[in-house]
């Protein structure tokens, strides 16, 4: 998945991927990303897709702290004497921490919660850890990989259709995950930056219980830190229940806000034109 953004942003982000690479930032750092992305339709049928979704970053020296809301909204009434049916809530937090030990190589450590009525997961947490390098860090240029390992405890909902027919019953879960990261920033324009950000986190027991992430962002400037933004949202669950799907995919537009101040330390590079 591809993340197309502005060339002076350095720590672009998705709603479950993304986030800043160790090097981006030089001395004491603050970093805000926040956006509301939507689809409204009207008609004969109403339809609403909203998502909310942020970052905060926070870097001192070798050290940086990452945390990264989001929640996605749906629901729709297929005429107008139907009712409305609430379709998606999805939340989701994840908070990562970042320790350069000798560059470029870095450790992290980060806990992930999500819930997921689509999917039909009631709750849902990840822990772990792990290693990675930022192998190019340059104003055009960004790469990185990391690997990790993860717990993930899981409790997914039962699923009845309304007719009584019974496709799952509740289940409790509890796997663990190793992870890859590939993570790359290109400046590719005049003011475009080719950003993408990948994820596989399979079952270490059974690789085909696999999740992916990808996120994808569009952002075209309009003034002091605000942006006309185009999202693209994609996951992948190998272990799903009855009645859903394995894949899901939303692309919502909208407004983003991104600002970052130097709290100590060398200021800010420019940023390339």
């Amino acid at each position: 998945m591809v993340l197309l953004a502005t060339a002076s942003a350095h720590a672009q982000t998705g709603p479950r991927t993304g986030g800043p690479a160790p090097g981006d930032f030089k001395g004491t750092r603050a970093a805000v990303d926040l956006s509301l992305t939507g689809n409204l339709a009207r008609g004969i049928a109403d339809r609403d897709l909203v998502t909310l979704r942020g970052s905060l970053n926070f870097w001192a020296g070798k050290f940086g702290v990452f945390v990264q809301p989001y929640y996605l909204y749906g629901d729709v009434k297929l005429s107008q004497t139907a009712p409305r049916v609430k379709t998606d809530d999805e939340r989701y937090m994840r908070t990562l921490v970042f320790h350069t030990f000798a560059d470029p190589l870095f450790a992290y450590g980060v806990t992930a919660f999500d819930h997921s009525l689509r999917r039909r997961i009631d709750k849902r947490a990840l822990l772990g850890g792990g290693l990675g390098a930022t192998i190019v860090n340059r104003p055009g240029l960004t790469f990185l990989s990391a690997v990790g390992l993860l717990y993930e405890h899981a409790y997914f909902d039962g699923f009845v259709l309304p007719d009584m027919t019974v496709l799952a019953v509740p289940k409790d879960r509890e796997v663990v995950r190793t992870s890859l990261r590939v993570y790359g920033r290109y400046k590719i324009a005049e003011r475009l930056n080719l950003v993408h950000d990948f994820y596989l986190i399979p079952n270490v027991r059974k690789l085909d219980d696999m999740r992916a992430m990808f996120s994808g962002v569009i952002e075209l400037p309009i003034t002091a830190g605000f942006a006309g933004r185009v999202a693209v949202d994609a996951t992948h669950e190998g272990y799903i229940v009855n009645g859903t799907q394995e894949d899901d995919i939303a692309i919502t537009f909208g407004v983003s806000y991104k600002n970052d101040w130097t709290l100590s330390g060398p200021p800010p590079a420019p940023a390339p034109k």
